[in-house]
C-alpha cells in the first residue's frame, strides 16, 4: 500500500509539473502552438514520442520531456529521440522536422539531476538529446533563440529582452503552486520556487506569517512615472512592486528593480538622462562643476573630454566628491528625481539581477556598498563609466559592474 501511494504521490507531481510546463510555454510569445506528437516505423505500432512538440514562429519544431527528477529514466528518452531522427530520416520530405529536443527537470530536483545536467552541457556525455534544463533554463534558451534568428537589432533585441523581465519575475512572485508550497507546506511543484525563496527571505517575508495572497503588478498604472530630462513623463526606477496582503486585510508594498545580466555583458545600465537634469534633481549647485559635467556630455566620453577639455576631469573628479552618494542614490533608486504626479511606488528599494542559471536580490544601499567594498570604481571617484546612448551631447548614460556576470563568467 505505501508503495502505491508513494507511486501515486509521483504521478500526481508529475502531471502537475507538466500542466506548469505547458503554462509557462504558453505565455511565451516565441511559441506559436503546442502540441502532442508522436512518430512511427512504417508498419509498426510502437510510437515514439515527449510531452510536447512545440511550433517556434520561424517553423521550427522542438520536442520537450517534462520530468520531476531524471536518473535511470532518461535512457529511454534518449531512446525515444534516437528513433525519433532514425524515423526522420527515412521520411526526409517531411516539413516538420523536429529540430531540437529537451528534457526540462523541475528545480528542485535531486542533486543528481543537476550533475546530469552539468555533465551534458559540459559536452561529457553523449547524448542526442540538446539539453537536460530547468523550467528557466528553457524559457531562455527559447528566448535567445528567438533573438539570435530573428531580424530585430542587437539594440532592440535587448530592450524586449528586458521587457520579458518583469514578466518573468511577476509569474514566480504570483505563481499559486509557488504560494502554496512557501507559506501552506505542500509537496507540490512550483515555477522556479528557489527563486521565489530567494526573494521571499531577502525582503524579510517569512513562510511562517499569515499571508493570504501576493499581488505583483508590472504597469505603470500601478508604479507611476518619473519627470523625465526633456521634462516629460519617464519610466520608474521600480520595474515590479511585490503587494502582500495579510489575513487581517493590511498590505505591504516592496519596489524591485530588475536588471538582466549576462557573460557577455559585464556591465549593467544604470541611469540615462542629461547634465542639467542630474545636477537638478541633486542639487548640485557648483557652477564650475555643472560647467564640466556639460562638456562631458558635450564629448560622449572621457577621451574626447581630455582631448578638447583637458583641465576638465580633473575638476570633475574633485568637485563631484561631496554629491557621490547622491548621485549613486539617484541613479539606483531614483530617489531625487521628481515623480511626473503623486508619488506611488516609482522609487527602487531592491536590484534583482536575471542571469542565465542565476537570480540575485540585494537592497539598493547593499548592492552600491558592495561595490565600494570591492574598490569597483570607475570615472570621477564614482561606481560608474559615464558614456552616452544614442546621439552625442544630447544625455549621458551611467553604467557599473553586474556582480552576477562576474560570478556566472567564474563558474563556465
Amino acid at each position: 500500500m505505501a508503495e502505491h501511494s508513494d507511486n501515486a504521490e509521483k504521478q500526481m507531481r508529475g502531471a502537475a509539473f507538466k500542466k506548469m510546463v505547458k503554462a509557462q510555454l504558453e505565455t511565451l510569445d516565441e511559441v506559436r502552438a503546442i502540441q502532442k506528437r508522436t512518430f512511427r516505423y512504417p508498419d509498426s505500432r510502437q510510437e515514439f514520442g515527449f510531452d510536447f512538440d512545440i511550433l517556434l514562429n520561424n517553423d521550427e519544431h522542438w520536442l520537450i520531456q517534462c520530468q520531476t527528477s531524471l536518473g535511470d529514466i532518461t535512457q529511454k528518452h534518449e531512446w525515444r529521440a534516437y528513433n525519433i531522427q532514425k524515423i526522420q530520416e527515412m521520411n526526409k520530405e517531411s516539413l516538420e522536422r523536429v529540430k531540437r529536443y529537451y528534457i526540462v527537470f523541475e528545480d528542485t530536483a535531486e542533486h543528481g539531476s543537476y550533475s546530469l545536467a552539468h555533465r551534458h552541457k559540459a559536452g561529457e556525455i553523449k547524448s542526442v538529446i540538446d539539453g537536460y534544463v530547468s523550467v528557466k533554463e528553457m524559457v531562455e534558451t527559447i528566448q535567445e533563440y528567438a533573438f539570435e534568428t530573428g531580424e530585430r537589432s542587437s539594440g532592440a533585441q535587448y530592450a524586449l529582452r528586458g521587457l520579458k523581465k518583469e514578466k518573468y519575475i511577476k509569474q514566480i512572485l504570483e505563481n499559486p503552486e509557488n504560494f502554496r508550497r512557501y507559506f501552506r507546506k505542500e509537496n507540490i511543484p512550483g515555477l522556479d520556487y528557489y527563486v521565489y525563496v530567494k526573494i521571499l527571505s531577502k525582503l524579510g517575508i517569512s513562510c511562517d506569517e499569515a499571508v493570504s495572497s501576493l499581488k505583483a503588478f508590472d504597469n505603470a498604472r500601478v508604479i507611476g512615472k518619473l519627470r523625465g530630462a526633456n521634462g516629460r513623463p519617464s519610466n520608474a526606477k521600480t520595474d515590479v512592486v511585490l503587494k502582500v496582503i495579510y489575513n487581517d486585510g493590511s498590505e505591504k508594498a516592496y519596489t524591485l528593480s530588475l536588471k538582466r545580466s549576462t557573460g557577455r555583458r559585464k556591465d549593467i545600465s544604470v541611469y540615462q538622462t542629461s547634465v542639467p537634469h542630474l545636477c537638478k534633481c541633486i542639487g548640485i549647485g557648483d557652477a564650475k562643476l555643472e560647467e564640466a559635467l556639460n562638456h562631458f556630455q558635450e564629448c560622449g566620453s572621457g577621451d574626447k573630454l581630455d582631448e578638447k577639455y583637458p583641465k576638465d576631469r580633473e575638476i570633475i573628479t574633485r568637485r563631484i566628491k561631496p554629491f557621490i552618494s547622491e548621485i549613486e542614490s539617484c541613479a539606483f533608486s531614483g530617489r531625487g528625481i521628481p515623480c511626473a504626479g503623486e508619488e506611488q511606488y516609482q522609487y527602487a528599494d531592491y536590484l534583482v539581477l536575471i542571469g542565465k542559471n542565476e537570480v540575485l536580490i540585494y537592497t539598493i544601499d547593499e548592492y552600491i556598498q558592495i561595490l565600494r567594498d570591492m574598490k569597483i570604481e570607475r570615472m570621477f571617484g564614482t561606481v560608474f563609466t559615464w558614456s552616452y546612448q544614442g546621439t552625442r551631447g544630447k544625455s549621458i548614460q551611467l553604467n557599473t559592474a553586474s556582480l552576477l556576470a562576474r560570478i556566472e563568467g567564474k563558474t563556465k
